[in-house]
């Protein structure tokens, strides 16, 4: 039986072009982009997340070893694969080759097995987002302002109290006029949001102008300055500047606020593993920025203020 030697490269066994080979093993949960690959159009999924071992018995001596992603072969057209991927993890054991003709030293070399797995093609991932806080209208910009705990906390002379007329504490966004109402001033945050979202569509090979998406949004609740008929209105309202149409068979709103998009993340995740939509856009919005809302809150003793600081 002949052996690799001891400085083999495994580098060696690649086939395929620079273009398409790696640096490392794959390790799971890499994205993959197929254009003009399948009859089927453009497919994204993320390469499976796999991790196991494997004893193998060598002259009755267990041996334990760990498993890494040695070839991928993806068919998205071909029947025999599931439409989907396979992936080839390589095994290299350590055996000991016995010399009994020359009694030469025992030599450590490497074995390599492979097997074939069958994985789909149609994990769920999310392909972009968008964001628009006091902090930021993009999402560049806000995910190094929240790192750096900046905020934009202040008191804003045009948000006088109810009680003592003195400026509220909030973090209002520098760029939404402060005349907006309520859906003026979330139908802003949600705008901005929502087309950084959609930029990628084009990417995709969708034509926004006739693509219709289905979206899971979440509202606030009632509350003063926001009544039951707002988030119908709201959403008439937004629908009408979206870059898309809107889906309205697989679209649905809770109101559960500004933290409402977390759970409808699992609903957006069960449509599209039920092969129903292709997209979703999840979602929440929500603004405390309305006078009507901020009276009701400072009648309680709720706003952070000198008297209240830990409001």
């Amino acid at each position: 039986m002949l052996f690799l030697p001891d400085d083999f490269d495994p580098r060696f066994f690649l086939c395929a072009s620079p273009g398409l080979t790696t640096g490392k093993h794959l390790c799971g949960g890499e994205p993959v982009k197929l254009v003009n690959l399948s009859r089927g159009g453009s497919l994204y999924f993320q390469f499976p997340r796999l991790s196991f071992v494997i004893d193998t018995l060598i002259n009755r001596q267990r041996v334990r070893s760990d498993v890494v992603i040695d070839r991928v072969i993806i068919e998205p057209d071909q029947p025999a694969l599931g439409h989907g991927l396979a992936l080839l993890p390589a095994l290299w054991v350590p055996c000991v080759a016995h010399r009994e003709i020359d009694r030469r030293p025992q030599i450590e070399t490497f074995l390599m097995i492979e097997c074939q797995i069958q994985v789909p093609t149609h994990p769920v991932m999310i392909l972009n987002a968008g964001l628009n806080t006091s902090v930021g209208a993009s999402l560049p910009p806000v995910s190094p302002a929240y790192r750096g705990r900046l905020s934009t906390i202040e008191e804003y002379d045009w948000l006088p109290s109810g009680v003592d007329g003195r400026p509220l504490v909030a973090a209002a966004h520098t760029l939404i006029s402060p005349g907006l109402d309520p859906i003026g001033r979330m139908l802003w945050l949600a705008d901005l949001a929502a087309r950084e979202a959609l930029a990628i569509l084009p990417e995709l090979g969708l034509d926004p102008a006739g693509f219709r998406i289905p979206a899971l949004l979440a509202l606030p609740s009632p509350r003063p300055g926001w009544t039951q008929d707002h988030p119908a209105a709201f959403i008439r309202a937004w629908a009408k500047d979206l870059p898309c149409g809107l889906d309205p068979d697989h679209s649905s709103i809770t109101d559960t606020g500004h933290h409402g998009a977390i759970a409808l993340l699992g609903q957006a995740v069960a449509m599209l593993e039920a092969g129903d939509q292709e997209l979703c856009l999840v979602g929440d919005v929500d603004s405390w920025i309305d006078i009507d809302l901020l009276d009701w809150l400072d009648q309680q003793g709720r706003p952070k203020s000198p008297t209240a600081p830990r409001a």
